[in-house]
């Protein structure tokens, strides 16, 4: 039984998938219906899964294929390609909403985060507990959509952001205390731990709002070592190892 599994995809291997189009621009019916009903990889008892793809490979009839309703885990490595006619590169989507699998732990690098319709994902993934995010781009819109907005989510404990752009410390710690109350006044006290490096400037005024603030924060080396910034107002804390922080919060 396949309970983990890591692949990665090269060009030449995803030069073999049938071509990621829409169904409506399909040449004829037979067309339209191979398009529409891939064929299905059933995988019912995966738990965790780690996806990676080279530059320029598309592995969105790969993701389309999947049956993994018992997934946990899910980790995507890669840029997302444009989609012909315009529109998002959905397949993110359509996994979670296809599979409504369990998913606590979800890793992110190299994405365009409005491209794949990002929080569309999150709210079809409401056990989630742990998200990293490297080397993504987003913005304030995008981290109010993760930790305090309508489709917030309300069992998320650990949050890491690295190497991406961008995130205005100021908005990311009012934020927080913004779900801290939210979450109390649902019963729950638990606070959100969130880790950020290299995402932006960060000053002594963000250090300082931090700590009145009284949230779960903390910012990483590089990031300190940005002008105007002392380490002598903040501990340096820990880098975490990916990996490490699911182990954490499980």
């Amino acid at each position: 039984l396949l309970v983990h599994c890591a692949l990665h995809v090269d060009f030449e291997v995803a030069e073999q998938f049938p071509a990621d189009f829409e169904p409506e621009n399909a040449a004829n019916e037979g067309e339209r219906l191979r398009a529409l009903t891939p064929q299905t990889i059933e995988l019912p008892f995966l738990k965790s899964l780690s996806l990676s793809w080279s530059e320029f490979t598309n592995i969105g009839h790969l993701m389309d294929s999947l049956s993994i309703p018992s997934l946990t885990e899910l980790e995507l490595d890669g840029m997302a390609p444009e989609v012909d006619g315009g529109g998002g590169w959905d397949h993110l989507v359509r996994l979670l909403r296809r599979n409504a699998p369990p998913l606590t732990h979800l890793i992110l690098t190299k994405l365009d985060l409005f491209h794949i319709n990002f929080l569309d994902a999150l709210a079809l993934a409401p056990n989630l507990e742990g998200l990293w995010l490297e080397d993504v781009l987003l913005d304030d819109s995008i981290v109010q959509g993760i930790i305090s907005g309508s489709g917030a989510l309300g069992n998320l404990k650990t949050l890491v952001i690295l190497d991406s752009y961008s995130v205005d410390i100021g908005v990311l710690a009012r934020e927080l205390k913004t779900a801290e109350g939210l979450r109390t006044r649902r019963g729950g006290a638990e606070k959100i731990k969130v880790y950020v490096d290299k995402c932006g400037d960060v000053t002594q005024e963000h250090l300082q709002l931090i700590e009145d603030l009284g949230v779960e924060l903390e910012i990483g080396p590089e990031s300190l070592k940005r002008e105007g910034t002392s380490e002598a107002n903040a501990e340096t804390p820990d880098v975490p190892e990916e990996g490490a922080w699911i182990e954490e919060v499980e």
